[in-house]
This record gives C-alpha cells, structure tokens and sequence, in this order.
C-alpha cells in the first residue's frame, strides 16, 4: 500500500486544506514572518498542519492528485483511498494511533480522534 502523506504535504503546499474522504481532513494555517525585537529572533513564514475529523466528504482534491501521481483512472484512484482509509482506521482501532508519514501522528483518547 502506497504512503498517502507525502502527496497530502505535496497538496498542502498548495492549498489551504486536504481531504481524505472518510477520514479527515488536513487544513493548514499561515503564519507570517515574525521579528522577536528583543532578541532579534527571525521567524519565517510557515504553515501550521490541523487535523478535522469532521471534514470527510471527497472533494476530489487527493483522489486526482493520486490518479495522476499513479496513472490510474479517477475509479481506481478512489478505490486505493478507499483501501487506505480502510487500513487506516483499522490501525486507529487496533492501536489507538497511526503515524503518518510527513504528517505526524493522529491518535484515538477516549474513542474521539
């Protein structure tokens, strides 16, 4: 099974948020450039990564970044989100966490992700 959280950093990049249908969605905040005047500390502009597990209707967004990325058709591209979400939230269940890759870490506490 294919490493979903590099295309969605990929995607992030790009846009203000990532769905995995079924799943939850990764939405990313701006943050702009910040000078600490008293220790002259530079911050660089960033990108803060949330995780919704609200938002979870395909938008079309990761499926086709998917089809193009593994030249499959849009079917075969949501059926391997399909799969993966499937995986997923079998390993939320059965370890109460999962890891993914680029992302961090997402984790069930009192069955509430």
């Amino acid at each position: 099974m294919f490493n979903v959280g590099p295309i969605i950093t990929k995607l992030l990049l790009e846009n203000d948020c990532v769905v995995v249908p079924g799943f939850g969605g990764f939405v990313a905040q701006y943050s702009p450039a910040k000078l600490d005047e008293s220790t002259g500390f530079f911050s660089p502009p960033s990108k803060q990564v949330l995780f919704n597990k609200n938002l979870i209707n395909n938008d079309g967004l990761l499926v086709n970044e998917i089809g193009q990325f593994k030249k499959l058709n849009y079917k075969q591209a949501n059926d391997l989100v399909k799969q993966k979400v499937k995986l997923l939230n079998l390993e939320l269940k059965e370890k109460k966490q999962v890891n993914i890759k680029e992302l961090g870490l997402i984790y069930l506490k009192n069955d509430i992700i």
